[in-house]
């Protein structure tokens, strides 16, 4: 039996947003992840057009401006490479164009701005998954936010584009989880 200890809302929000961030990494520029997508702040992938859609507004750059479109069609697409060096090539070239259309760096708050937003979607994520397995919901705790931080992870393709994609599959089965309040 899993035992969980429930933790006050800001404890639970300072530690899903950094077991996340030590897993995703954190960086205020662009840069081309290991799958070939843009990707900036804590692993948000800019493929995705929820994600892109949220990071140029947070960046003020509205969409039907010349900016937004240069900017998305940057964005949406996928970039290969074999080498270490074709890689960091190819991602210089992509933050030169994407400096020319107003997407240089994030600050913090905004890379917080945004995770705040799309967070949201992994939470229902979690409860989806539990109620799908007939698991009692696991409240604000340290267990929660390691749930969270896996579907925030979680690759599963054919929910890609969706910002809350992937379901933890194996990780809690009915009747491991009690509760504790400490």
């Amino acid at each position: 039996m899993l035992n969980i200890t429930t933790i006050s809302d800001v404890i639970y929000r300072d530690c899903r947003y950094n077991l996340i961030r030590i897993a995703e990494g954190y960086r205020a520029t662009p840069y081309i992840d290991s799958q070939g997508n843009v990707t900036i702040g804590i692993g948000f992938n800019l493929h995705a057009a929820v994600i892109r859609n949220r990071l140029l507004s947070e960046l003020g750059i509205q969409n039907g401006t010349q900016a937004f479109n240069n900017i998305t069609n940057i964005l949406r697409n996928n970039y290969q490479y074999s080498t270490e060096q074709e890689r960091l090539t190819l991602q210089n070239n992509i933050n030169q164009m994407l400096r020319v259309n107003g997407l240089v760096s994030l600050t913090d708050p905004q890379i917080q701005n945004i995770f705040s937003d799309l967070i949201a979607g992994f939470e229902t994520t979690v409860n989806s998954w539990m109620q799908k397995h007939a698991i009692p919901t696991i409240g604000n705790s340290r267990e929660r936010a390691a749930l969270v931080s896996l579907a925030y992870n979680s690759k599963v393709e054919e929910n890609r584009q969706s910002p809350n994609y992937g379901y933890p599959t194996t990780l809690v089965r009915k009747g491991d989880v009690g509760s504790k309040t400490t």
